[in-house]
């Protein structure tokens, strides 16, 4: 294998495993602290803008680093658990409902490639990544503000 291309592809990987990393266990939380139950406010042009600079990136080095292998293999892998697997073969019969399954786990940047045609004008693709950071904003807000309510509520509790 060609040693430009390893480390080509090992620092796009890096770049989006750090921006994963720093994005879930940093600016969330941070995010989470800062605005509680509106957090949603500021997540959602984070999001959107962070998926923006993904598909930059993407473009740049041509190299899939987890977008679409992740949920590619979500979706196309069979369930041990029945409830699972009724949920997979939904998805998988629905375009919508992998676009949003896709969105959500691991990105919108999934998403959007999931589908991603040639000819995809630059207002499409805005249009697709907008979308798609709507559900992944809604899912990791609402994750973050539960977490929010149970550590506000253990903090009065105890106070």
């Amino acid at each position: 294998m060609n040693k430009k291309k390893v480390g080509k592809f090992a620092f796009a990987y890096a770049v989006v495993v750090l921006t994963y990393y720093a994005f879930d266990f940093v600016y969330m939380p941070w995010l989470t602290i800062c605005f509680g139950k509106f957090m949603i406010i500021p997540l959602y042009p984070s999001i959107l803008l962070a998926n923006f600079f993904g598909l930059f990136l993407y473009r740049i080095f041509n190299e899939d680093v987890l977008f679409i292998e992740l949920g590619r293999n979500w979706i196309s892998e069979e369930s041990k658990r029945q409830w699972l697997e009724r949920v997979k073969k939904r998805v998988r019969n629905s375009k919508k409902l992998t676009f949003i399954a896709l969105s959500i786990y691991p990105s919108p940047i999934a998403g959007y490639l999931y589908f991603e045609k040639n000819e995809d004008s630059k207002t499409r693709i805005f249009r697709i990544m907008a979308l798609g950071s709507v559900f992944c904003t809604l899912v990791w807000a609402g994750l973050f503000t539960v977490v929010w309510y149970v550590v506000v509520g253990i903090y009065h509790y105890f106070k």
